[in-house]
């Protein structure tokens, strides 16, 4: 069973803060793994009062939501954001997120939850690829993915999870 509690625009500040209810739907429903994936809106947000976050503000947030998934015995698994899909003039693709990432990793290590660092998955596999298949695996704007990149993306997620936990979640599939 899969739940996802996702919603666009959210941040760590409004998924404990004014839109709650998202978190009382993982209370209520105690899944077995929660991956945990915030960052853009904390960085980036129209409603800076509402959303953004200061780098101290994001870390708190995430410990405190991994407590909150360890309050059922669950097990939190910290994903960090994807990189925009922009290149520098040297081929390398731009950093931006690179913060929230490292404050991610950063509190997976304090709180020994497991972390998969996907913006340097995803950093280190645009550039093997074509701009013809940038573009397909891109939704409207060079952050979000299309279907065929969501797929892409969740098969590169799945191969970084440890070999036990992918298993145990998905079977012996080759991804």
């Amino acid at each position: 069973r899969i739940l996802n509690a996702g919603e666009p625009g959210l941040s760590s500040k409004s998924f404990l803060g004014d839109r709650r209810q998202l978190l009382n739907v993982l209370v209520r429903t105690t899944p077995e793994f929660v991956f945990i994936q915030f960052g853009q809106i904390d960085e980036f947000s129209k409603s800076e009062e509402l959303r953004s976050t200061t780098i101290e503000k994001y870390k708190e947030n995430l410990t405190i939501i991994v407590g909150l998934v360890r309050e059922w015995n669950g097990i939190p698994i910290l994903v960090t954001p994807l990189p925009w899909r922009r290149f520098n003039p040297d081929g390398s693709i731009s950093s931006v997120l690179r913060n929230r990432s490292d404050a991610i990793l950063e509190v997976a290590e304090t709180t020994g939850a497991l972390a998969i660092d996907f913006h340097a998955i995803l950093s280190n596999y645009y550039p093997t690829i074509t701009s013809e298949e940038i573009q397909s695996i891109s939704a409207v704007d060079q952050y979000h993915f299309s279907v065929k990149g969501a797929e892409v993306g969740a098969g590169l997620l799945i191969e970084a999870l440890p070999q036990h936990i992918r298993t145990l979640l998905f079977g012996s599939k080759p991804f």
